[in-house]
């Protein structure tokens, strides 16, 4: 080809991306228009037409695991296995064991016994029928039932004096150095059961493992040292419960931030629980900053509220752990605070999961009379409602289907173990299954009260066969052994969406694959920049690549062209190729001349 004759092309070339960028400035403007005038988002569309569905929503409650009400089970780690888990109601999913270990005790206590003549008594092993076995079983018998456990192991429960602020004199837990031994006989048996583990409480310390009236274990050291223990026995992928804010914050430091979330540090991984959830205002001392006549955290001395102070602390914590636990009170009657004006508000802010369903019964029984309950056990843990999906009509195989989910989650709380999301593709023909994973969703990160938009460009594979598909959205457990069990998937309060037998939620009825298999651009779920949001810097660093997709094409274009003449520091994430700070006609002409690459 002469050099007149490429001079022509590349003109040519030239004029029609012209054309092209004066479409998308006049769209663009448009766009920003209908932005600010509606505040909302809208996303651009490289795959022609789209097809829309709306959702219906179901006032039904919904069995989702690791949330809800909870039965407790008390189960004695000497006597042999006789199964207590179980539902209370058909919708409970969440059992809370206490593991005693009363009988691990030195026998002799109460008898002249110091920490310097203690003896050890270990916990048998597994296959003994006793011990380490009998943890095993429970875990054993939860798996076998569909459930997830919160565990808790404790050294005081029955008998004693019961609750004292006269630790020389209290009912013996056990000194620190037996509790750390027995943590570390547990790990394992942990470790191999963590699919069936929601959370771990800390225990251990104190009348009912909740950290009070301890012989043995009330010096501060000696608690954050069964903590950091457990942190390094239980699976990284768990969090632990500790009673009490002001301990962990004084360990640990915090609240969590969002940029620290699951990010396996300590920190991340030292969750909350509240036993005497609504019995005053200060849920019997779970929002102070002193406990045993001294100060443990100094975190909310400059604020003029300290119970205000202490529950922002526990709402930032339990916006990415787990939290609940059990609506304590001694009383006959229930308190203001357990009103159901004020417990509902409470139990979104503090992002409840989880609550004891036997106690106490002067509280849920007012949550009843006062017409609340059935709010709080559709609410509690998190709730997602789809509200509309708009995707590809059609795709060809190697190609990527634009997806475009918009749900919302009415829950108190959002996930806090990960949990894979998974595109199925299903042959409406042959019953072929093909499963996608969308690496760069995070459920965790659906969080209570939220609109939450997925945008996707979802890479087909190329051998996926021509045909008619159904799609379906699947949320399963992580763990290899119960993935495949539909009582372990997360399940939208839809109608007619979920699959009893899969697990799975049918989003879609008729995707159509047709065409020759093309060579796919490596893409990973790449997501499909959101208008006025900056978009990820991540991608092919290919000039004039702006979502970093590998190409660049009309959706690169399209972003150059809204954010035209602004200045920016998101470099090509904003159509700002050269770097220079500002989107202008240079960067124009990178994207020109790397159009269609």
């Amino acid at each position: 080809m002469t050099k007149l004759k490429k001079d022509k092309v590349k003109n040519s070339k030239f004029w029609v991306i012209v054309l092209f960028f004066s479409f998308y400035l006049v769209l663009a403007l448009v766009s920003r228009l209908v932005l600010k005038n509606q505040k909302q988002t809208s996303t651009s569309s490289a795959a022609g037409p789209l097809t829309t569905v709306t959702f219906q929503p179901s006032s039904d409650e919904i069995a989702n695991p690791e949330r809800g009400f909870m039965r407790q089970s008390n189960i004695q780690l000497d006597q042999p296995y006789t199964s207590k888990l179980g539902k209370v109601n058909p919708n409970d999913t969440v059992n809370w064991v206490y593991f005693h270990m009363e009988k691990y005790r030195d026998p002799r206590d109460g008898k002249g016994v110091t920490v310097s003549n203690y003896q050890f008594l270990p916990l048998e092993p597994v296959g003994s029928g006793k011990g380490l076995d009998i943890v095993k079983k429970t875990f054993d018998d939860a798996r076998a039932k569909g459930l997830k456990l919160v565990i808790r192991f404790l050294y005081l429960g029955y008998g004693g004096i019961g609750s004292t602020t006269d630790f020389a004199n209290a009912e013996p837990d056990a000194p620190l150095d037996v509790a750390l031994r027995h943590i570390d006989q547990l790990g394992p048996v942990i470790q191999q059961n963590k699919d069936v583990i929601a959370a771990v409480q800390a225990g251990f310390v104190g009348y009912w493992g909740e950290w009070h009236s301890s012989k043995y274990l009330s010096p501060v050291a000696n608690r954050k040292a069964i903590v950091d223990k457990l942190l390094t026995v239980v699976p990284p992928d768990r969090t632990i419960q500790v009673r009490y804010p002001k301990y962990v914050q004084s360990f640990y430091g915090g609240p969590i931030s969002d940029s620290q979330a699951f990010n396996q540090s300590n920190l991340s991984r030292v969750a909350l629980h509240d036993d005497a959830a609504f019995k005053d205002s200060t849920h019997d001392g779970t929002f102070t900053s002193n406990a045993m006549g001294m100060k443990i955290s100094s975190y909310c001395d400059g604020s003029a509220n300290q119970t205000l102070c202490w529950q922002d602390y526990y709402s930032q914590t339990s916006k990415y752990t787990p939290a609940g636990g059990e609506a304590g009170t001694h009383s006959s009657s229930a308190s203001p605070e357990a009103d159901c004006s004020q417990a509902v508000p409470m139990m979104g802010k503090l992002h409840f999961s989880f609550l004891h369903n036997g106690y106490s019964m002067v509280t849920l029984n007012h949550w009843v009379s006062q017409g609340c309950m059935p709010e709080i056990r559709q609410r509690l843990g998190y709730r997602f409602v789809l509200n509309k999906l708009s995707l590809s009509q059609q795709v060809a195989p190697g190609g990527n289907l634009e997806f475009h989910l918009e749900l919302e989650n009415k829950g108190f709380a959002s996930p806090y173990n990960q949990r894979p999301a998974i595109l199925v593709l299903k042959n409406i023909s042959s019953g072929l299954q093909k499963e996608i994973s969308l690496t760069t969703v995070d459920v965790r990160r659906w969080f209570p009260g939220q609109i939450i938009k997925v945008d996707l460009n979802v890479p087909i594979p190329q051998d996926v066969p021509n045909g008619n598909y159904s799609v379906s959205l699947w949320l399963p457990d992580t763990s290899t052994s119960i993935r495949t069990r539909p009582e372990y998937a997360v399940r939208f309060a839809n109608m007619n969406v979920w699959q009893t037998t899969s697990g799975q939620n049918l989003i879609f009825n008729n995707l159509t694959v047709s065409g020759n298999p093309v060579t796919p651009i490596p893409v990973t779920n790449s997501p499909i920049p959101t208008i006025g949001s900056p978009t990820p810097t991540t991608g092919t660093n290919k000039p004039g690549d702006a979502n970093g997709d590998g190409r660049v094409d009309s959706l690169d274009l399209y972003i150059l062209v809204f954010h035209y003449l602004e200045t920016t520091t998101n470099g090509p994430a904003f159509g700002d190729f050269n770097r220079d700070g500002k989107v202008n006609v240079l960067d124009f002409e990178i994207l020109v001349n790397n159009y269609g690459s």
